[in-house]
């Protein structure tokens, strides 16, 4: 593993970006122009600050806080949503799927922790991806290992993996599934996409205010 990142995931539907983030959180946010870029986004200097995109018809929000929140205890809102976890340093890793807000999936694990969360029905996507990694006479040992920390599986590659040297895999293969696209791939329609510029999220209380005419500086 050796990815970083916490995205969560919606669909545009004719929504505008701003509203789409705003169903993420419940209470409305406000996106503003910053110099940041995808990429940046990414690895913040700063994990408490929230960025934004539009990747693909979807809203991508770039928010540890929130990402994090959801993987411990779950998500209070009512949108179809996606959520994505990756801390190489650790092997930790996350996903978690909402439909209309309702739980379809929910699952955590790392190295330290081991299964920290694993609710809902497995996707086959899950089983799918894990069937790559495993030799071909691997595929039981691979799956009960995915859901058993202390259990190992034998790999192509002549490696002995465990639940979480594989979650990165899971992942990005859950991400493809959801949203069409795996950020450590090229992205259709996109070139450098980490070059990109994000939005940054505000509420709207703490947004920059127009300057008042008397305020704008002549042309």
């Amino acid at each position: 593993m050796g990815w970083k990142l916490a995205i969560a995931a919606t669909p545009l539907n004719g929504r505008t970006l701003a509203e789409a983030v705003s169903q993420l959180y419940g209470p409305p946010r406000q996106l503003v122009a910053c110099p940041e870029t995808i990429d940046s986004a990414l690895y913040p200097a700063d994990q408490s600050i929230a960025y934004a995109a539009a990747i693909s018809a979807h809203a991508l929000l770039f928010d540890w806080p929130l990402v994090l929140d959801v993987l411990d205890n779950g998500f209070s809102g009512s949108a179809d949503a996606q959520f994505y976890l990756l801390q190489s340093t650790t092997n930790l890793y996350g996903f978690a799927k909402y439909q209309s807000g309702r739980e379809l999936r929910r699952r955590g694990g790392s190295a330290d922790d081991g299964l920290y969360v694993n609710a809902g029905t497995p996707f086959d996507t899950e089983r799918g991806a894990l069937a790559t990694l495993c030799r071909p006479d691997q595929k039981a040992q691979a799956w009960a290992a995915w859901n058993d920390p202390a259990l190992t599986f034998d790999a192509d590659d002549g490696e002995t993996y465990t639940h979480d040297t594989v979650g990165e895999e899971i992942v990005f293969a859950i991400m493809a599934s959801d949203l069409g696209f795996r950020l450590d791939m090229d992205v259709p329609g996109y070139e450098d996409i980490f070059d990109r510029p994000v939005l940054k999220v505000v509420s709207p209380a703490s947004a920059p205010s127009p300057r008042k005419w008397w305020q704008r500086k002549p042309r």
